[in-house]
């Protein structure tokens, strides 16, 4: 499905018929994604805590391993079944045979800009002399509701300034790439509900340009700030789902009171540099779950088990993972 996808992306969709299809196709690359995250955390999570206390006040987990394997198998089984079944009915229903498409840039471009009633497209090999193309193109996409962007390399600049003002219904933004800085127009994001920002490398702090988005219910930082401290001081007041992930200079992570008050998932990966826990973690009453994968044992022996430093900060989250 991923290759697919890469494929229509590279070569671009013309007709109604071709968007609705690669839509499909994206929707179910995401339902196997999350399938697949849940079956790596029943495999592998661990428990912390004192046996007692978990036992009273938190959910029992007991092995469950080949019940976890049956129920990924039949769920991915129900997906294969959904596959099977569209493409005949895309065919018949749409008359597709095959994505048309081009290799040559200059038409790659003249395809992009044409598409203005796309409400989905990833775009990869991105160079920073595109900027002026790119961001002309997305202006004119009104209807794009998911962006994905990709530079050709971790060391390519992603340039997007020259964006006066993204797409108004907006709501999934996956950027990867360096950011010399925070977009301007990250601000006006009302509609979005996931941002993902990968390899960004900024060296301003984020998180005031995106704190006051009404309706952001997703964030995934990987590796996408150079500072020592994340403050959460203000703001994201519907996150519901937070991952961190490889930040190699971050030691200090602090959420103030009041902030992110509806979050439910926590994940905090490959953070080596963080010792503690992070500080106001027990404001955030509705927290469901804390994943802690390749961080340093001086923060894993602050919480494991009743005597540790920082366990009454963590007792109130019903399930733990350490990796």
């Amino acid at each position: 499905m991923q290759s697919f996808l890469a494929d229509a992306d590279r070569k671009g969709v013309g007709s109604e018929g071709e968007r609705t299809w690669v839509a499909n196709v994206r929707d179910m690359a995401y339902d196997v994604e999350d399938i697949i995250d849940k079956f790596m955390y029943h495999m592998n999570r661990q428990r912390i805590g004192g046996r007692y206390s978990w036992i009273l006040h938190h959910s029992i987990y007991f092995p469950k391993n080949l019940w976890v394997r049956r129920q990924t198998a039949t769920k991915i089984q129900k997906i294969n079944g959904k596959i099977k079944g569209a493409i005949p009915e895309r065919n018949q229903r749409y008359g597709i045979d095959r994505i048309e498409g081009t290799s040559s840039k200059d038409n790659q471009k003249w395809v992009i800009r044409s598409m203005t009633q796309l409400t989905s497209i990833g775009l990869t090999n991105v160079k920073a002399a595109d900027e002026m193309d790119l961001c002309d193109s997305i202006h004119n996409m009104k209807l794009m509701r998911q962006l994905c962007v990709m530079v050709t390399n971790a060391e390519e600049t992603l340039r997007m300034d020259a964006l006066s003002s993204p797409p108004t219904n907006l709501q999934k933004l996956v950027l990867a790439g360096k950011l010399e800085k925070v977009p301007l127009w990250f601000h006006s994001l009302q509609s979005l509900t996931y941002l993902g920002l990968h390899w960004s490398r900024l060296e301003e702090d984020l998180l005031p340009q995106i704190a006051a988005l009404p309706h952001l219910r997703h964030l995934t930082l990987t590796n996408a700030y150079v500072g020592k401290q994340l403050c959460f001081s203000t703001g994201f007041l519907q996150l519901t789902r937070l991952r961190i992930r490889n930040f190699p200079q971050l030691n200090e992570i602090i959420i103030e009171k009041g902030v992110m008050p509806n979050l439910k998932s926590l994940y905090i990966i490959s953070c080596m540099q963080l010792n503690t826990v992070p500080k106001g973690i027990e404001y955030l009453q509705n927290l469901q779950e804390l994943l802690l994968e390749s961080v340093s044992m001086e923060l894993q022996n602050r919480i494991e088990g009743e005597g540790s430093v920082d366990f009454p900060k963590v007792q109130h989250i019903p399930n733990i993972y350490i990796y």
